[in-house]
């Protein structure tokens, strides 16, 4: 028998004001997806102990968001049935964004793994088999103060077979860096690394995108990811209990707001590929915020 679909607030809104069509090659979604403040926002009202995977359904239900980042693979890796099961009820346009294990990418805490090449190499495969073509990308997402265990030539240089392994095997792999020094154009991943998605993070602890992309060399990528984090005006830690439970966008960004939609636009007219994840903590309510990027970069495209 068929699953039946229940509207959260959201889906019933999209039907109410029409549905924003997402435009091709683009890709918006959030940082996770299992939030017990999104009751009659992404899931149903009547529901308050569904799985994390019936969440993950809820949110799929909802119709407007395409991708998700899986943040859970960071903390603990999955059984390798997980990747199956997910591919298994994901629509068929749906792309997921997986995080590598922080086994590999914390080289204060695992300094001895940090980027070994078997065991990523080995998740990288197990994840690509289970989603198949619904996998967005693996994002290997370092964490801040990284520069002070690894210079710039030791993490390109720790890459450089990975980075190769991914591209004989056709499996997307973007780096997130969160050390300034990172950005230097003479360090650049992407000037070392070209077979890299590039990834423009949106976090107090990095430049602005605008400064990010001054070269618009990444922008002119055939794939790009954008991931909006945090809200400068707030540590992780201040936003999590300023925005709690994510219902509403109590701090939105219209710059930042404005510099992703344009740049989606513009990447959709030259039909390159965008993935964008946004945090709860960059406005508030990631839901409400991704809704809001669809609308405007709908309105460019459609007003071009």
């Amino acid at each position: 028998m068929p699953r039946q679909k229940s509207l959260s607030f959201i889906g019933n809104q999209l039907i109410q004001y029409g549905h924003p069509q997402m435009p091709a090659f683009t890709y918006l979604g959030t940082s996770s997806w299992n939030f017990d403040g999104w009751h009659g926002l992404i899931y149903p009202e009547t529901t308050r102990k569904e799985s994390s995977h019936e969440r993950l359904r809820n949110y799929m239900d909802v119709g407007y968001m395409n991708t998700v980042c899986v943040d859970h693979s960071y903390y603990k890796r999955p059984a390798s049935e997980t990747w199956r099961h997910y591919a298994s009820y994901a629509p068929t346009p749906f792309r997921f964004v997986i995080k590598l294990p922080q086994r590999w990418t914390r080289a204060d805490l695992y300094p001895t793994e940090f980027l070994d090449f078997m065991g990523v190499t080995e998740f990288m495969t197990e994840v690509a088999t289970g989603l198949e073509q619904k996998l967005g990308l693996i994002l290997f997402q370092m964490s801040p103060g990284l520069s002070t265990h690894v210079s710039p030539a030791e993490l390109y240089e720790a890459m450089q077979p990975i980075g190769d392994f991914a591209a004989q095997h056709e499996i997307p792999v973007s780096l997130e860096v969160r050390d300034t020094i990172y950005f230097d154009r003479r360090h650049h991943i992407h000037e070392h690394q070209p077979t890299l998605v590039p990834c423009l993070l949106e976090h107090p602890s990095v430049p602005m995108l605008r400064q990010q992309t001054s070269s618009n060399v990444l922008l002119q990528a055939e794939s790009l990811l954008i991931r909006w984090m945090l809200n400068r005006a707030y540590s992780y830690e201040a936003a999590r209990e300023a925005f709690q439970p994510f219902v509403d966008c109590r701090a939105e960004a219209p710059a930042i707001r404005h510099f992703i939609s344009q740049t989606i636009a513009h990447r959709h007219r030259l039909g390159l590929k965008t993935i964008v994840i946004v945090n709860n903590k960059a406005e508030g309510s990631s839901p409400r915020t991704t809704l809001a990027l669809l609308k405007m970069i709908r309105a460019s495209i459609d007003n071009a």
